[in-house]
């Protein structure tokens, strides 16, 4: 089955903001899940879905209009 999928345009922005201040991310949210919206990050932690929560409550958005991405450490193990 295959959905009609929209992505806001917000979203690849805030997301290519990320990646371009990928370097600081990793320094301050090392191993985090990381929430963006309007090129700032409004919420940070291990849990994905509370982040997510709490950047929908910050915001007033919907989860899926907010840039969410998972910054690597870089040494982790598996």
């Amino acid at each position: 089955m295959v959905t009609n999928l929209k992505i806001e345009t917000q979203v690849w922005d805030d997301q290519d903001w990320a990646l371009q201040h990928y370097p600081e991310l990793v320094a301050k949210y090392a191993s985090q899940w990381i929430a963006v919206y309007n090129r700032h990050v409004i919420a940070a932690g291990h849990d994905l879905a509370e982040v997510e929560e709490q950047a929908a409550i910050k915001t007033g958005q919907a989860k899926e209009k907010i840039a969410v991405l998972y910054v690597e450490a870089g040494n982790q193990i598996f």
